[in-house]
């Protein structure tokens, strides 16, 4: 059985790598690896203007947060604007993850049935700063395994739907169709290539009605990047399943 896995980094995305060392400044050591960098090229197919404005950005947020400076398993507590979104969206503990075939599998659940009541407790804005914060710790498992096996990783989510109300989803000027589309847009542009699957489980609609939302949220790229799936034991078929828990280290 053939399971998901990092695609390889090929000849011209090392060399990408290296162009990107000689235009772009300030990049953090931790991120300053030949794997990392050869994923930038490869998201923006050379684009290294718009590679130099992204990385910019990216890099910015974790200063000016102050999270690149936060350990791992602190990541979800000690900023109050993480704390108060991560309590919301339930998700489980972002220093642990599971690893197979350098593929790390982190699990998240949502337990907030209509997300249009998430604004009336929460700023979009926590959100959207969570959820890069969310990315930092799949980038550091990332980043981790690569140290360890020195082969490319990649990052697989496992995101259980369970109770979730669709219905606002398909009419595409809701607030909940707004908040997707930009944490959409996040991933689209800053991780599409560190998180290369999402796996979504226990949907309370049926797949035909996920794929119409899909459509209404994403690009074509992005959709490709989703598994909608019928049963949980369904992840089987996609991730192996003789997986060992780690947590990532303290920075």
């Amino acid at each position: 059985m053939v399971y998901f896995a990092p695609p390889p980094i090929t000849a011209e995305e090392v060399a990408g790598a290296e162009e990107i060392r000689r235009k772009v400044a300030n990049i953090p050591n931790a991120f300053n690896t030949n794997y990392y960098l050869a994923r930038w090229w490869r998201a923006y197919n050379g684009d290294i203007n718009r590679i130099k404005k992204n990385m910019k950005d990216l890099f910015d947020h974790r200063q000016v947060l102050g999270y690149d400076q936060i350990e791992t398993d602190l990541l979800q507590t000690k900023l109050e604007i993480a704390k108060k979104t991560f309590e919301r969206f339930c998700i489980s503990k972002i220093a642990l993850y599971r690893r197979a075939n350098n593929v790390c599998v982190f699990v998240q659940r949502m337990i907030v049935n209509d997300m249009d009541e998430i604004v009336k407790v929460i700023p979009f804005s926590y959100v959207l700063h969570s959820y890069f914060i969310l990315q930092e710790a799949f980038t550091r498992a990332q980043l981790e395994t690569e140290k360890i096996t020195d082969s490319p990783a990649v990052v697989a989510s496992i995101l259980d739907l369970s109770g979730v109300n669709f219905t606002n989803l398909l009419n595409p000027f809701s607030i909940s169709a707004q908040f997707v589309r930009l944490i959409v847009k996040v991933w689209a542009d800053y991780f599409i290539e560190a998180q290369g699957k999402l796996f979504l489980i226990n949907s309370p609609v049926l797949i035909n009605v996920l794929g119409q939302v899909a459509k209404l949220l994403m690009d074509k790229r992005t959709q490709s990047r989703i598994q909608f799936l019928n049963h949980p034991n369904d992840l089987l078929k996609y991730l192996n399943p003789t997986v060992s828990i780690f947590k990532i280290k303290s920075k």
